[in-house]
This record gives C-alpha cells, sequence and structure tokens, in this order.
C-alpha cells in the first residue's frame, strides 16, 4: 500500500464545518439521525418484553444485511463502481460551465476519502441509505435509476465503520454494532476528522471517509482496482466530468471529459507524468418505452416513458489499426459502468438491469431484452457518422494530425474492423448481430474500381461488390464487362486488407461461377471458330471459371454446377474449327504424356488421334504463358467431362459406338477402322477378353466392319467372309473352284500381325466367323 502522512487527532466541533441550510427539511439533522434510530429500536425504553422482540428483530436484520454486503459484493473493487454511480445521480443543478461534476478520492493505507462537489445529501437521502432497497437519487428523465439503496451497502467490504458528512450531516456506521444492525443504523459523530471545504475552485460539499478494515489483502485489492480504473467510465455518465484518484504523498491521475460536436467525446488523462487525450465517437438514441412494458416494470422504473442507449468507439487507434491491419481491442459492455466483455470491439451502454456483483446482465430478464433488441439501429446509425468522421476530426483543433489527413475509405475500413463476428460475440447478442447485419446490407456502401483508373471510384452497396484479389483475374475480366453482363463492379484494392469474412457477412460476393459462364455466352461465344486469339482467349476464360470455382468451395457432387459446365461450348477439338461441349461427344486430353502406357506403338497412336482430342495448342499456350496453372487447368477440363486417353476404355468409349452407328463408321478413313480390329485383337483379345467388362464377343462380331479385297467393309455375320488365298503360291485352288462370287478379308491386316502370332490371329477371326477354309454348304436337290 502506498506510504501515508500520520493521521490526524479526531477534533471535536461545536458547529457543523460545512455550512448550510437545510433545504425543504423541517427536521435538523441530529433529531432527524435520532428518529431513524429508533426506528430501528435503538434508544428507546421499552418492557423486556418488547425489548425480546426488537432484538430477534435485530438479528434478524442484521444477518441479512451482512449477507447482502458480503455475498453481492464479494469483489473488495466493486464499491469504487458503486461509490461513483451513486456520485453521478447526484443533484448538481446550476452549476455553471466554469465547474463541472467531480468525484475526488483520496487513499492511503487507513482511509479511503471521498469528496463530491454536489448539492449534498438532504433528508430522503440519508433516509435511502438507512434502508435496503430504497434511493431518492435523482432519477434521470430517461429513467436510469441504479440499484435501489443498494449500491452504499458495498463499501461495508472494505470498512466496518464508513462515514458520511454532507450538509450539517455527520454520521457513520458500525458494522461491529452488537445489535446487528449497525449497516443501517447511524450514528451521529460529534467528533470526526476535518474535510476539505473547497479546493481549486471546486466547493466539496459531501464527504464519505471509509476506515479500512485492518487486511493487507484487501487493501492490495483496493489498489489494483483504483489502478485499474479507465478514464471510459466518463463515457456514459450522465452528470459526472472529472474524477481525481490521488495517492496520498505518493502521485495522482484525474480523468476529465470534454463534449465536442458531431458526438465526439474527449477523455483527457493527467497524471505525474504526462497528459493524454482519447477521443472516442458516441452515439445515442432516445428510446420510447412501450406503455405495456412500462406497465410491467413500473415499480423498478417508476413512471419512466423513454430510456437511453448509445455506442462507443474509440478512435485513438484508427492510425495503429489501419496500420498493421489488426482490430481495436475487445471493449466492456456498459451499464453506465463497465460490466464484462461481451465479445464486441465497440463499446455499447444501457440501462441494462444487473446483478449488485456487475458481474453480468440478467438473463431472461424482459427489459433487458427489450433493449437489446433496441440496440441494433446503433451500429447503423455509427455507419452515417463514420460517413462523417473526416470532416468532423478536421473541426476538432486538438486532434492529431493523422486525423485531419484522415479520408472516407480509412473511415470505412476502421468502421469495418467493428462489424461483430458471432463466434466471437456472447450467444446473447447473436440475434443482435443478425438485425445489425441486416440494417447495414442496405447502406453500408463501398469503393469500386474503374478499368485503367485508380483514381477514379464508385460507391456501392455490398450486394453489387464482387470479391477479386487475384490480379490477374481483374486483368482478364474488367470492370466494364462485369457490370455490362451481371450488373456487379469490383471492389476496389484499397479494401483487400479487410477481413472476407466481414465483407461476405454484408452481403458481399466472391466472383460466382454463373456470372462467369453468362458472360462467357453472351461475350465470348460469338466467335465460335478457334483461332489463334481465341486459344488465348479460351485458355484466359478456363482460368477464370477455375478461379470462381476455387472461391466457392467447389464440389464434384455440385450437380448444377457441373451441367452448366458440361453445356459450356468452350473446348476447342484437333482438326475442327468449331468449339463443342462435352455434351456433345466424349472429348479427350491430347498425346500419350496424359498415358501411363508400358508399350506405345504406331497403330495405337492412331487410334489415340482419331479420338475426339482438345487441342494440344491450348496446353502448350498455357505451358508458355502461365506454367503454374497447367495442372489446375487440367483438373478443371476433367471437371467439364474432359476423359484421360485410357487405352482400356477406347472400346467403349470409341470402337463400339462407332461401329454401332453406320453413320460414324462410314465416315472413317479405311486404316483408322483396321486399326479398331487390331485394338481388340491385342489389348482385348490376346490380354483375356473374358476379364473386360465392357466387351462382349458374341456382342462385337455383330457390329464390326472388316476390310475385304475389294476395299469394302462387311459385318461378317451380315455377309460370308473368306481369308484370304494368297498363301496358295499357284493359285490351284482357285483353278478348282470359282472364287469369283466370294468375298476374302484384306490382305492389309497381316501387315500388322507378326509371323509367330497368325495362328492365334486365324482364331481370334474364327471366333467372329471368319474362317480360313471355304464354307460347305449341303444343297439338296431331287431328281
Amino acid at each position: 500500500m502506498v506510504s501515508t502522512s500520520e493521521p490526524q487527532r479526531s477534533m471535536v466541533f461545536s458547529h457543523p464545518v460545512i455550512d448550510g441550510e437545510l433545504a425543504d427539511n423541517n427536521i435538523e439533522p441530529f433529531e432527524h439521525i435520532k428518529q431513524i434510530r429508533e426506528a430501528l429500536g435503538k434508544n428507546t425504553d421499552s418492557n423486556d418484553e418488547n425489548h425480546e422482540v426488537v432484538d430477534n428483530l435485530q438479528d434478524l436484520l442484521g444477518e441479512c444485511l451482512k449477507k447482502l454486503a458480503g455475498d453481492l459484493y464479494s469483489e473488495q473493487g466493486h464499491f469504487v463502481l458503486e461509490l461513483i454511480q451513486n456520485a453521478d445521480d447526484n443533484d448538481y443543478s446550476d452549476f455553471t460551465n466554469e465547474v463541472i461534476p467531480k468525484l475526488k478520492f483520496i487513499i492511503n493505507d487507513k482511509h479511503i476519502t471521498i469528496y463530491n462537489n454536489e448539492k449534498g445529501f438532504q433528508k430522503q437521502n440519508i433516509k435511502a441509505i438507512c434502508a435496503v432497497g430504497k434511493s431518492t437519487k435523482g432519477k434521470h428523465k430517461e429513467g436510469y435509476c441504479g440499484h435501489k439503496g443498494i449500491g452504499f451497502k458495498s463499501v461495508f467490504v472494505v470498512s466496518d465503520t464508513p462515514e458520511i458528512h454532507s450538509n450539517n450531516y455527520h454520521i457513520g456506521f458500525d458494522a461491529a454494532d452488537r445489535d446487528h444492525v449497525g449497516y443501517v443504523c447511524p450514528i451521529w459523530r460529534n467528533e470526526y476528522q476535518p474535510i476539505l471545504e473547497c479546493e481549486d475552485n471546486y466547493t466539496w460539499n459531501t464527504c464519505i471517509r471509509l476506515n479500512l478494515k485492518p487486511d493487507k489483502d484487501t487493501q492490495e485489492q483496493i489498489k489494483q482496482k483504483f489502478d485499474s480504473i479507465d478514464p471510459k467510465l466518463l463515457l456514459f455518465l450522465h452528470r459526472l466530468k472529472s474524477l481525481e484518484i490521488d495517492y496520498e504523498n505518493y502521485y495522482k491521475k484525474i480523468f476529465t471529459r470534454y463534449d465536442h460536436p458531431q458526438n465526439i467525446v474527449e477523455l483527457v488523462e493527467n497524471n505525474s507524468k504526462c497528459e493524454q487525450n482519447n477521443y472516442w465517437l458516441v452515439i445515442k438514441k432516445t428510446l420510447s418505452i412501450p406503455e405495456t412494458l412500462q406497465q410491467k416494470l413500473r415499480e423498478i422504473k417508476s413512471d419512466t416513458v423513454s430510456t437511453s442507449v448509445a455506442i462507443g468507439f474509440p478512435l485513438q487507434s484508427i492510425e495503429q489499426c489501419l496500420r498493421t491491419n489488426t482490430p481495436p481491442p475487445f471493449q466492456n459492455l456498459f451499464a453506465f459502468l463497465p460490466v464484462r466483455s461481451y465479445g464486441f470491439r465497440f463499446i455499447l451502454q444501457a440501462d441494462f438491469e444487473i446483478p449488485a456483483s456487475r458481474q453480468d446482465i440478467l438473463n431472461g430478464n424482459e427489459w433487458n431484452e427489450w433493449l437489446r433488441d433496441e440496440m441494433s439501429q446503433l451500429l447503423p446509425d455509427a455507419y452515417d457518422s463514420f460517413n462523417k468522421l473526416p470532416t468532423i476530426l478536421k473541426d476538432i483543433p486538438s486532434a492529431s494530425s493523422y486525423f485531419q489527413s484522415m479520408d472516407s475509405i480509412q473511415a470505412l475500413k476502421y468502421f469495418l474492423k467493428f462489424i461483430p463476428i458471432t463466434n466471437e460475440v456472447d450467444k446473447y447478442f447473436h440475434g443482435f448481430i443478425q438485425r445489425c447485419l441486416t440494417e447495414l446490407r442496405e447502406k453500408i456502401k463501398f469503393p469500386t474500381r474503374k478499368d485503367n483508373s485508380e483514381e477514379e471510384i464508385e460507391w456501392q452497396l455490398a450486394s453489387k461488390c464482387v470479391i477479386v484479389r487475384d490480379p490477374f483475374i481483374l486483368k482478364i475480366l474488367s470492370s466494364n464487362i462485369l457490370s455490362k453482363y451481371c450488373g456487379k463492379y469490383f471492389l476496389h484494392e484499397y479494401l483487400y486488407d479487410i477481413d472476407e469474412k466481414i465483407l461476405l457477412l454484408l452481403g458481399m460476393e466472391k466472383l460466382n461461377i454463373h456470372e462467369i459462364i453468362k458472360i462467357i455466352k453472351k461475350q465470348f461465344l460469338i466467335q465460335k471458330e478457334a483461332n489463334d486469339g481465341s486459344i488465348e482467349q479460351i485458355s484466359q476464360w478456363l482460368m477464370c471459371v477455375n478461379y470462381c470455382l476455387e472461391q466457392m468451395k467447389y464440389l464434384d457432387n455440385n450437380e448444377d454446377d457441373t451441367i452448366e459446365l458440361k453445356e459450356l461450348k468452350i473446348i476447342p477439338i484437333e482438326n475442327q474449327t468449331k468449339l463443342v461441349s462435352t455434351n456433345e461427344m466424349k472429348i479427350f486430353f491430347p498425346d500419350t504424356k496424359q498415358i501411363n502406357f508400358s508399350e506405345v506403338d504406331e497403330k495405337l497412336i492412331r487410334l489415340l488421334n482419331d479420338l475426339p482430342t482438345v487441342k494440344l495448342e491450348l496446353f502448350d499456350y498455357i505451358e508458355r504463358n502461365h506454367v503454374d496453372r497447367l495442372e489446375e487447368i487440367k483438373e478443371l477440363l476433367k471437371k467439364f467431362g474432359i476423359i484421360e486417353k485410357r487405352h482400356g476404355e477406347i472400346y467403349g468409349l470409341l470402337i463400339k459406338p462407332i461401329f454401332e452407328n453406320e453413320s460414324k463408321w462410314k465416315t472413317k478413313e479405311s486404316e483408322t477402322l483396321m486399326m479398331y480390329l487390331l485394338y481388340v485383337y491385342e489389348n482385348i483379345y490376346q490380354k483375356g477378353y473374358q476379364h473386360n467388362k465392357d466387351f462382349d464377343m458374341d456382342d462385337f462380331k455383330t457390329i464390326v466392319q472388316i476390310k475385304c479385297q475389294n476395299n469394302e467393309f462387311y459385318n461378317p455375320m451380315k455377309k460370308t467372309i473368306h481369308l484370304s488365298l494368297t498363301d496358295t503360291s499357284d493359285g490351284t485352288i482357285s483353278k478348282i473352284f470359282n472364287t469369283n462370287n466370294s468375298t476374302y478379308m484384306s490382305d492389309d491386316y497381316l501387315n500388322y500381325i507378326k509371323p509367330q502370332e497368325k495362328n492365334q490371329w486365324f482364331m481370334f477371326l474364327e471366333k467372329l466367323g471368319i474362317s480360313e477354309f471355304f464354307k460347305i454348304e449341303t444343297i439338296l436337290y431331287s431328281k
């Protein structure tokens, strides 16, 4: 504890130290105190029976009061807040501008002395102090009345013998009173220490002296509590403008509040080392209390018809928060004095009903819930003030140079750092957040970028803004195109450092795949042929689509998006000028680098090249110009439905569909159709076709087309096809049999068959109904 001077000797005064007539009091202070004591069973003559009844009542009352003062104020520091609240409730009428309401604490290790320049205690005030549940401290017109008669009792946590000296009242209390009513039974003090009458133009009409309990732990907690007092205490008090804390013979600090125009409040802290100024934006609103609620709360709130609520934003941290991109610190919720943090970075103030411990607001309280719901307009109202903040601060001469140079974008960015996020805020206020956001979405505007202009800025509602931070995408997709086809605008890069969650909560969107598809359909696909220019443009749009899907956390099972992508005619095909979609045909990735082949021969490459394939030029362009995005684009094309060339799937995807459709196979080159048959032989038949779920030999022989020596193709189930007779060197068979009317398989196939595999090849052909020998047909005829 701080060091102290020698305590002054008690003195007896024959007249009040603080002079002044007791206005509207017919009973002199001493007589008034005597009456209160008699009402509590003190100084009265009574018989033994009555005396026993009084003693029992005193015991019961004393225990109740002791529990009240102890349980509700278990933390020693609460009495400080209650005394400040009481001082704010006092009467300071007729004050001039030169004198402001002030409260002063003088602290040493023996006493805490409190001075207040209010008008002084009146008869009704003394009566309330000597009771429980009553208060006459001037109720504000907006309805704040505190906890009735309880506040002063909190001092008994630190003092058994507190004293009050005001307007010729000199009374004390004694918690150790043997009759157990010392918490409310006043004792007239004929002897007391001297009291300051005035100081620095302040007339101290009221003095409260707390004689501290001889408990070192308690004294240390008291010191810590006073050390933790912050100037913010003054922000929402109705009357008190100055607070002084004087550690006797050690140091002192003084907090003073100055009100500037346009809702700006300046808090000044003076101590022995320096003076510090802090500025706040405080928005207040008066609420009319519904008649039904007035009736329910009349016993608590008397005849109150309105109440005030407020929201406060610290301005001193603007520069640091914007420079370091950090949020302002969390603030306590206030019920005229701080309660606790509920997760807001601004201060919410209202006449909340709170328990005497001041550690929370009452849950399930109809009054508190009405206040909470009505306060949701405060944050949108504050946005209007932030819009004007640069102009407002320029009109305050004492404001810092940074304030003087603030612009509208900086003011908006700072405001956005106060937007509450649900997972940071106490569940009690989640509905409050949603109502605030709903209001803000309809009014808050953001700067948007213009093409080729960093200086020209348009302000748009969040619902009109799109978040894109990738500079490459911004080069591809101009602001003019976005606004022309979608009616939206790119958020200006000045706000890129704002938390994206906040922007989304306020109604902003990331670049949407549906908007990109709309733009591609309307603007890009006017050009339907793939040329050198469109390959570049196609690659850029693909990168835009990929960016959107990444921003939207695209999932493969998102059926609607997949359908839209597959309908988009944006795929350039080899050997074709028309752009196609994957809905029109099966499309494959180019070249064999996409496939893990153990062996690749010429006929397989020729077969693969017959597949509808994305132009290799597209990938070459991306690899040359945007190599870091190449793999992303390949994955994107898989979402479009582009297929890798896995030769195990070629039969089902290519050969079978073509052989089944006469109009398709007739458009194919002769060499290509031959490759189809050779592919089935080498990659399906030789490897055991029974294990290929897509292949059925009986089905295949009904659709396959075989090249014959007349260069025509026939199906062996519809026309009898024989193996060629080239192995007969002298042509004996052809001399014996007439072969002119027979159809022979082309010898061109044998160019791809190894000599040691001929027998296996012939066995394969036999499965298809093609025989090495002539078919002998039995013809029955009669003589």
